[in-house]
């Protein structure tokens, strides 16, 4: 039985610029990927050799960033997205997924427009 409440899009992966924390103003990642998306948030795919905090490069756990607020930009759409860091998880050789749920305050009809945007697999 499907638990995936809210609706998910397979999409072409985005790249992002600048990950910030919010709190510090420090940068997480020079660079990711979106790779999924749902209404409810958004699944990135992080390199290490990517990451700047020596501390996050040296391990094989990003851990210490749940429930981080962070600020990412999308340059192929103009766009930044925030959101706080939900589940983190190493997929291995260097390579990690960081859940990301976006921000109480998104208004639920920018998100299912924004899903609307994103561009589908075969459109870029």
């Amino acid at each position: 039985m499907e638990r995936r409440a809210a609706k998910r899009k397979n999409i072409h992966c985005l790249d992002i610029e600048h990950v910030i924390d919010n709190h510090t103003l420090k940068k997480i990642c020079s660079r990711a990927q979106i790779v999924d998306t749902s209404t409810e948030g958004f699944l990135i795919v992080v390199e290490r050799d990517d990451l700047l905090d020596q501390d996050l490069r040296s391990s094989l756990n990003l851990d210490s960033l749940k429930e981080t607020s962070l600020s990412l930009y999308v340059p192929f759409m103009d766009l930044e997205l925030d959101g706080t860091v939900g589940l983190t998880r190493h997929i291995g050789k260097g390579t990690f997924e960081v859940l990301v749920k976006f921000s109480e305050d998104t208004p639920k009809y920018w998100r299912e427009c924004l899903m609307d945007l994103l561009p589908e697999p075969d459109e870029i």
